[in-house]
């Protein structure tokens, strides 16, 4: 843990929120027909359609509140 009390472990904080928007309205899916859209908005430039396949975005948080987010594996702590 560091001297803050936060976890150690946490990502830095992204304001642009498209992504997760993107995620909430295709039910946590990235699908390879988003593909252009996607390599677009990061920057990046699209490839082969066979690259790319569905995944499914797990973020329990987002989804079911946070305590259905499991802990950190470092300091045992979801907060």
């Amino acid at each position: 843990m560091d001297t803050a009390g936060g976890c150690c472990m946490q990502p830095q904080v992204c304001t642009d929120r498209w992504l997760k928007q993107h995620l909430k309205k295709n039910d946590y899916w990235l699908l390879p027909c988003h593909m252009a859209l996607i390599a677009q908005k990061l920057g990046l430039k699209p490839r082969h359609k066979s690259y790319y396949k569905r995944i499914f975005v797990w973020l329990p948080d987002e989804r079911w509140g946070e305590e259905a987010t499991p802990c950190c594996p470092n300091c045992r702590s979801n907060s």
